[in-house]
Protein backbone atom coordinates (compact mmCIF):
# COMPACT_ATOMS: atom_id res chain seq x y z
CA UNK A 1 0.00 0.00 0.00
CA UNK A 2 2.62 2.28 0.47
CA UNK A 3 3.67 1.63 -3.01
CA UNK A 4 0.16 3.46 -4.12
CA UNK A 5 1.03 6.86 -2.30
CA UNK A 6 4.35 6.92 -2.78
CA UNK A 7 4.72 9.08 -6.02
CA UNK A 8 0.97 10.46 -6.01
CA UNK A 9 0.29 14.27 -4.56
CA UNK A 10 -3.35 15.03 -5.94
CA UNK A 11 -4.46 15.72 -9.41
CA UNK A 12 -2.53 17.95 -11.64
CA UNK A 13 -4.37 21.21 -11.86
CA UNK A 14 -3.74 21.22 -16.47
CA UNK A 15 -6.58 23.70 -16.98
CA UNK A 16 -5.40 26.99 -18.89
CA UNK A 17 -5.54 30.20 -17.59
CA UNK A 18 -8.70 31.25 -18.87
CA UNK A 19 -10.41 27.73 -17.60
CA UNK A 20 -8.99 28.64 -14.25
CA UNK A 21 -9.95 32.38 -14.21
CA UNK A 22 -13.26 31.42 -14.34
CA UNK A 23 -13.27 29.88 -11.06
CA UNK A 24 -14.97 31.15 -8.34
CA UNK A 25 -13.47 32.94 -4.49
CA UNK A 26 -14.51 31.76 -1.39
CA UNK A 27 -15.66 35.70 -0.73
CA UNK A 28 -18.15 35.02 -3.90
CA UNK A 29 -20.12 31.74 -2.58
CA UNK A 30 -20.41 32.84 0.90
CA UNK A 31 -22.02 36.58 2.42
CA UNK A 32 -22.37 35.91 5.46
CA UNK A 33 -22.40 33.17 8.56
CA UNK A 34 -25.31 32.13 9.80
CA UNK A 35 -26.11 31.17 13.39
CA UNK A 36 -25.60 27.43 14.19
CA UNK A 37 -27.92 25.97 16.88
CA UNK A 38 -26.22 22.88 18.37
CA UNK A 39 -28.75 19.68 18.89
CA UNK A 40 -27.91 17.12 20.31
CA UNK A 41 -28.87 14.38 18.86
CA UNK A 42 -28.50 9.86 19.51
CA UNK A 43 -26.57 8.31 17.22
CA UNK A 44 -29.41 6.60 15.57
CA UNK A 45 -30.82 9.57 14.70
CA UNK A 46 -27.91 10.45 12.62
CA UNK A 47 -28.37 10.43 8.62
CA UNK A 48 -26.17 7.98 7.20
CA UNK A 49 -25.30 6.79 3.55
CA UNK A 50 -23.85 3.83 2.42
CA UNK A 51 -20.33 3.77 2.08
CA UNK A 52 -18.65 3.83 -0.86
CA UNK A 53 -15.16 2.09 -1.62
CA UNK A 54 -12.74 3.14 -3.89
CA UNK A 55 -10.15 0.23 -3.36
CA UNK A 56 -6.76 1.58 -4.37
CA UNK A 57 -7.78 3.84 -7.36
CA UNK A 58 -6.77 7.76 -7.61
CA UNK A 59 -11.21 7.83 -7.83
CA UNK A 60 -11.66 9.93 -5.10
CA UNK A 61 -13.26 12.98 -6.57
CA UNK A 62 -15.69 10.79 -8.84
CA UNK A 63 -16.14 8.72 -5.77
CA UNK A 64 -17.09 11.78 -3.87
CA UNK A 65 -19.15 13.47 -6.73
CA UNK A 66 -21.28 10.01 -7.06
CA UNK A 67 -22.05 10.02 -3.43
CA UNK A 68 -23.13 13.42 -3.54
CA UNK A 69 -25.44 12.60 -6.75
CA UNK A 70 -26.73 9.97 -4.55
CA UNK A 71 -27.61 12.15 -1.47
CA UNK A 72 -29.08 14.86 -3.83
CA UNK A 73 -31.50 12.29 -5.03
CA UNK A 74 -32.16 10.65 -2.11
CA UNK A 75 -33.07 14.28 -1.38
CA UNK A 76 -35.54 14.50 -3.88
CA UNK A 77 -37.07 11.17 -3.93
CA UNK A 78 -36.42 9.46 -0.39
CA UNK A 79 -35.14 6.69 -2.75
CA UNK A 80 -30.86 5.99 -2.42
CA UNK A 81 -29.54 5.01 -6.22
CA UNK A 82 -25.80 4.52 -6.59
CA UNK A 83 -23.90 6.61 -8.88
CA UNK A 84 -20.89 5.13 -11.22
CA UNK A 85 -17.93 6.95 -10.34
CA UNK A 86 -15.96 5.42 -12.56
CA UNK A 87 -18.13 6.83 -15.72
CA UNK A 88 -17.66 10.19 -14.28
CA UNK A 89 -13.64 9.02 -14.00
CA UNK A 90 -13.36 7.70 -17.49
CA UNK A 91 -14.30 11.46 -18.87
CA UNK A 92 -11.90 13.13 -16.95
CA UNK A 93 -9.97 16.15 -18.71
CA UNK A 94 -6.43 15.31 -17.33
CA UNK A 95 -5.18 11.44 -17.85
CA UNK A 96 -3.15 11.25 -15.24
CA UNK A 97 -4.09 9.94 -11.74
CA UNK A 98 -6.52 11.29 -9.89
CA UNK A 99 -9.13 14.65 -11.21
CA UNK A 100 -10.06 17.89 -10.29
CA UNK A 101 -13.55 18.69 -8.45
CA UNK A 102 -14.52 21.63 -11.30
CA UNK A 103 -13.96 18.56 -13.51
CA UNK A 104 -16.21 16.01 -12.04
CA UNK A 105 -18.76 18.64 -11.72
CA UNK A 106 -18.67 19.49 -15.50
CA UNK A 107 -18.98 15.87 -16.44
CA UNK A 108 -21.87 15.39 -14.15
CA UNK A 109 -23.91 18.77 -15.34
CA UNK A 110 -23.24 17.68 -19.13
CA UNK A 111 -22.96 14.27 -19.50
CA UNK A 112 -24.94 13.20 -16.60
CA UNK A 113 -23.90 10.37 -14.25
CA UNK A 114 -25.42 6.80 -14.44
CA UNK A 115 -26.56 4.05 -12.37
CA UNK A 116 -23.35 1.82 -10.49
CA UNK A 117 -25.57 -0.92 -12.35
CA UNK A 118 -24.75 0.30 -15.96
CA UNK A 119 -21.48 1.27 -15.35
CA UNK A 120 -19.74 -0.56 -12.68
CA UNK A 121 -17.01 0.45 -10.64
CA UNK A 122 -15.36 -2.11 -9.12
CA UNK A 123 -11.81 -1.94 -10.61
CA UNK A 124 -9.40 -2.28 -8.33
CA UNK A 125 -6.77 -0.06 -10.04
CA UNK A 126 -6.61 2.83 -12.06
CA UNK A 127 -5.61 0.38 -15.09
CA UNK A 128 -8.47 -1.76 -14.91
CA UNK A 129 -11.14 -1.48 -17.53
CA UNK A 130 -14.06 0.41 -17.43
CA UNK A 131 -17.31 -1.08 -19.07
CA UNK A 132 -20.05 1.11 -19.66
CA UNK A 133 -23.36 -0.37 -21.38
CA UNK A 134 -24.42 0.21 -24.52
CA UNK A 135 -27.57 2.55 -23.50
CA UNK A 136 -25.04 4.80 -22.13
CA UNK A 137 -22.20 4.89 -24.59
CA UNK A 138 -24.95 5.93 -27.20
CA UNK A 139 -26.34 8.47 -25.02
CA UNK A 140 -22.55 9.88 -25.00
CA UNK A 141 -22.35 10.22 -28.50
CA UNK A 142 -25.87 11.92 -28.99
CA UNK A 143 -25.84 13.83 -26.50
CA UNK A 144 -28.80 12.84 -24.70
CA UNK A 145 -28.96 13.68 -20.49
CA UNK A 146 -31.41 10.56 -20.62
CA UNK A 147 -30.83 9.16 -17.16
CA UNK A 148 -29.55 12.45 -15.95
CA UNK A 149 -29.15 12.89 -12.07
CA UNK A 150 -30.65 16.47 -12.25
CA UNK A 151 -29.21 18.20 -9.08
Amino acid sequence: MDDFYKNYHGAFDDRSDEQKQKDYEQKELVASINEVKWVNKKKSEFRSFPEMNQNFTNKCVAFTTAKLAGISYWLKTGIWEDFSPSFVYEFRSNKSPGMMGVDAFDIWSKLGIPLESSCPSKQTRDTDEVNINDFNKQRIVTGKQIGRAHV
